[in-house]
Order: C-alpha cells, then structure tokens, then sequence
C-alpha cells in the first residue's frame, strides 16, 4: 500500500467504530437491566432503550430501514414465511415449556400476567402492550440493532460472514433470555430458545 494512500485513509468516526458501537450497545441495554427487576417499569426501560438505539442509528448516519424496517420485496415471501413460523413456533413452544419445565422442575412465573386472568379488559389492554413493546419495540431492538451492531463487533478481515451473524444472534439470544428473567430459569430458558428462532427468521428477510 503506497504512502499516499496510507495517507488519503480516513479513520472511521467513533460512532462507527467498533469502540463506538460497543459503547453503544452498552448505552442501549443500560435502562433495561437497571429496571429488570421493576415490574411494569420494565416497559419504559424497554422504550428508553428502543429511543436510544434510534439515537444510535442516527449516529452511524443510519435508520430503521437499514436494520429490517421497511417495505418488504416479496410480500406473498413475507406472508409465508409468517405462516410457516406460526405453524412451527406454536407447538414447538408447547414442547419446549413442557420438556424445560420438567427438566427445571418448575414451570416459568407468569406471576407477572396473573392480572389479566379472567379480566377481558385487561387482557384486551395486554394484548395492545405485547404487540407494542413485544412484537415491535423488542423486535427493533433485539433484533434490529443488537444483533447488526455485534455483527460489526467481529473482526472485518479473515472472517466468516455466517459465523460471525450466528455468534450475533446467540448474544442477542442470551440477552433476550436475560431479560425474561422475571420468569425465571425455565421462562428465560424457553424466550432465549424461541428469540433465536425470531432471529433466525429476522436473517431470512
């Protein structure tokens, strides 16, 4: 490489870097493991955390676009791949909860969604925050930023693409596992096992 070019080589801006990134990552999970243990609090932690990955895509001049959010190419793809997961994930969650159930020996706490028991109002308002703060903003940010910022925390050189997004989906796995820990090991155990499976469909799109 010539001494011009050496010259000419800009180094990437911190926020694009892998310190930065790093930094960012940090930043981000810091308001859900601060209020892990707050009961519903845990959902402003949630949208904290979603604001500042926003923020931190914006840093790296990127959007929610880049990560996922957009219009899909194939929506007849999309619509079956949808399908095919449902008609997967819904009986091997059943298995799933009734083998780590019996090999934990406890079952997960849902202690936390006893209110909704035999309350359709609040079961209709449960559903509007699951599909808010579970089907979109944990998407966003599990799968969205976490997962494409410890991609670019590996090596760039002399490294396999697929393992390195395979090692980013198991570390997104575990911190998915982490903060259902509310429903203790089993719980944690079975939404780390299912949000590498909405992992593995986020890398199919």
């Amino acid at each position: 490489m010539s001494a011009q070019h050496e010259s000419n080589k800009q180094p990437l801006p911190l926020w694009k870097s892998k310190k930065g990134i790093l930094l960012q990552v940090i930043i981000v999970i810091l308001p859900s493991v601060m209020l892990l243990k707050s009961g519903t609090l845990l959902l402003a932690g949630v949208a904290c955390s979603l604001l500042l990955s926003w923020i931190g895509l914006r840093l790296q001049k990127l959007n929610w676009s880049n990560v996922g959010l957009k219009k899909p190419t194939s929506v007849i793809r999309i619509i079956l791949i949808a399908i095919i997961a449902t008609l997967v994930l819904l009986p091997l969650s059943l298995e799933l909860r009734n083998a780590v159930t019996s090999i934990a020996h406890e079952p997960p706490d849902l202690h936390a969604f006893k209110a909704i028991e035999g309350n359709l109002k609040a079961l209709a308002i449960g559903l509007i925050v699951v599909w808010i703060f579970g089907a979109f903003a944990e998407e966003m940010l599990f799968r969205g930023f976490l997962t494409n910022s410890f991609y670019k925390l590996f090596p760039e050189k002399n490294s396999n693409d697929r393992l390195k997004w395979s090692l980013s989906l198991l570390l997104t796995s575990i911190l998915v596992a982490f903060g259902h820990s509310y429903q203790r090991i089993t719980g944690m155990i079975i939404t780390g096992v299912l949000g590498f499976c909405f992992g593995l469909i986020y890398l199919m799109r």
